[in-house]
């Protein structure tokens, strides 16, 4: 065994126990000790997730005008951003068009719009 490997599954072993769901409803919570095969799962689960939500941002901030209007994810409907030819025109003209304040997500930094779009679209709390 590697050095590497042993670090690793030491850390592993320092880590506290993390509770697992067995589907029954019981007052306390149950238990698994940690162990270098788990920890390598739930990050290789965690990567895979992650991957399926920014594929699914990309989809959207590739193919629809996103913005944010009223704390609201939206976009336009039948509109393609990909066929926009001047884009900061029609940024500029949708923005005028608005009573309110706009974020428009193809207008700013990809993981700023990433950031904005996941906790719009799935309701996750910002970091």
């Amino acid at each position: 065994m590697s050095p590497n490997t042993r670090q690793a599954e030491a850390f592993a072993k320092g880590l506290p126990p993390a509770p697992i769901d067995l589907g029954q409803e019981s007052e306390a919570p149950h238990l698994i000790d940690i162990t270098l095969d788990f920890l390598v799962d739930e990050l290789a689960d965690a990567l895979h997730a992650d991957r399926k939500v920014r594929a699914a941002f990309k989809r959207d901030i590739g193919d629809k005008v996103l913005f944010l209007k009223d704390g609201k994810l939206k976009f336009l409907k039948g509109i393609k951003l990909k066929a926009i030819a001047d884009r900061k025109a029609y940024f500029a003209s949708l923005r005028a068009r608005q009573a309110q304040p706009i974020v428009i997500l193809a207008e700013l930094a990809p993981d700023e719009a990433f950031a904005l779009w996941k906790q719009h679209a799935l309701g996750d709390k910002p970091d």
